[in-house]
């Protein structure tokens, strides 16, 4: 029997628990993340009880319910994460951090990312347990607490867990896409999409170096004045566009939902690629579809308003498509920015890496994902999506045939803007339609046929 009001409290109480990242307060950090450890215990002893736990390490936690007798299928793995980016200062409705349930929704750092699909995955499964849920397939969860700084700690580390064990999954389900509403053009009312495939990242610091000194007598062109003109210089340079496999599909599958003329110019993409792209290109969302993109996002020069610094730099949020080498956009950086005496290196982080492989739209998981979807939703539009983010799963690529990426909510625009922002919050209607999605999926994806 689902409990979709037990799981409204329970997302209440989570989002007390700060379990946001921050590495240069490690011992308040930890101590946050071990009282979510306990706050699972307390909330889920069936999955605790009848359900073989790992916990890794206070980043790491891996639970793993064994089939109910010899099967010919691989295990599935259903992943999630418990940490949070920090609160900024800011006109909240509601403390960010008081899990407040107000106006039919719950308001707080983590409602939409991801504390409600870890308790909504927990919650499935501890009711399906106690309703006599018998799986075909090992099913496991694996939950991490850095996601959001990278995930070497969390799922990196759960990774090299299962390589170890030569576990391979044939499919695993993370957070990613969900139910867009009022976003696609041509299609009024909501859709899902299915993430098969998603960007890589990287994070690359342009540097300039000269003479500092007083600022009272500068040169006439200082570092910083230079990082200037080669911040300006990429901004005029944008990566070319290319088409890569799943945008080529996602694509083709809007026509169809899509009526006219404009339906028919979409399925017949790419060979409509002069009329179509400069469509995808007029937004930012859609736009990132369609080439590898940079966002500068941190600057440092002098550090005092009367000081000329000797070095100044820019780090930039650089997001590969699937094919894109990490060097190569450290390459075409540097090609752009050596004319102003810039050198440009891979930032000293742990996220960089290429996109993964590409799942198909079609098959085991996929399949299951879309009945899911009807289970909750009903029949709407489901589509294959190139997910722009990164998520958790590109650590487990050499552990998971098929990797898919959904998050079952339905969001206007307006609503989607809050995830990492002031007044993230989510709809009550959106908490039961998570706990019905995850119970359906695990039946599909896991019980007996």
């Amino acid at each position: 029997m689902t409990t979709p009001v037990r799981l409204d409290a329970l997302l209440a109480d989570a989002i007390s628990i700060p379990t946001y990242a921050r590495p240069d307060n490690r011992d308040e950090e930890q101590r946050h993340l071990r009282a979510w450890h306990s706050f699972l215990e307390r909330s889920f002893p069936t999955v605790h009880t009848r359900c073989e736990r790992t916990v890794l390490s206070d980043y790491a936690i891996v639970f793993r319910l064994p089939a109910s007798g010899p099967g010919t299928e691989g295990p599935v793995l259903l992943t999630a994460h418990y940490d949070v980016v920090p609160a900024d200062d800011g006109d909240w409705s509601a403390p960010p951090f008081a899990g407040a349930i107000q106006g039919g929704a719950i308001w707080g750092r983590g409602a939409l990312d991801d504390k409600l699909a870890h308790l909504a995955i927990m919650e499935a499964l501890e009711t399906l347990i106690q309703d006599g849920f018998s799986p075909r397939r090992d099913i496991y969860l694996a939950f991490g607490g850095d996601e959001e700084t990278g995930g070497d700690r969390g799922a990196c580390s759960t990774a090299r867990f299962f390589k170890d064990r030569n576990i391979e999954f044939d499919v695993l389900i993370d957070e990613g896409t969900l139910v867009a509403e009022g976003v696609l053009p041509g299609i009024p009312g909501p859709v899902a999409v299915i993430g098969t495939a998603e960007k890589g990242h990287a994070v690359l610091e342009v540097t300039v170096r000269a003479a500092g000194g007083h600022a009272a007598h500068p040169e006439r062109y200082t570092a910083a004045d230079r990082l200037a003109q080669a911040i300006a210089a990429v901004a005029r340079r944008r990566f070319p566009v290319r088409i890569v496999p799943a945008v080529r599909t996602f694509v083709r599958s809007l026509g169809r939902h899509v009526g006219g003329i404009t339906g028919a110019m979409l399925r017949l993409f790419p060979i409509t690629a002069p009329v179509v792209i400069p469509v995808l290109a007029s937004s930012p969302e859609t736009d990132a579809l369609l080439r590898d993109t940079r966002s500068v996002t941190v600057l440092s020069a002098a550090s005092a308003p009367n000081v000329v610094a000797e070095r100044a730099t820019a780090l930039y949020n650089v997001r590969l498509l699937p094919g894109s080498s990490v060097q190569s956009a450290v390459k075409r950086m540097y090609r752009i920015v050596r004319r102003y005496g810039a050198t440009v290196q891979l930032a000293d982080r742990n996220d960089n890496m290429e996109a993964p492989r590409e799942s198909p739209a079609t098959g085991d998981g996929y399949d299951d994902v879309a009945a899911a979807i009807r289970t909750t939703w009903g029949e709407i539009p489901i589509l294959p999506y190139l997910f722009t983010m990164t998520t958790d799963s590109r650590h487990y690529q050499g552990v998971a045939k098929r990797i898919y990426r959904f998050l079952p909510i339905q969001l206007r625009p307006e609503e989607i803007a809050t995830i990492h922002s002031v007044d993230e919050h989510v709809s009550l209607e959106n908490v039961r339609r998570s706990l019905t999605f995850f119970r359906a999926l695990i039946e599909s994806i896991g019980g007996q046929r």
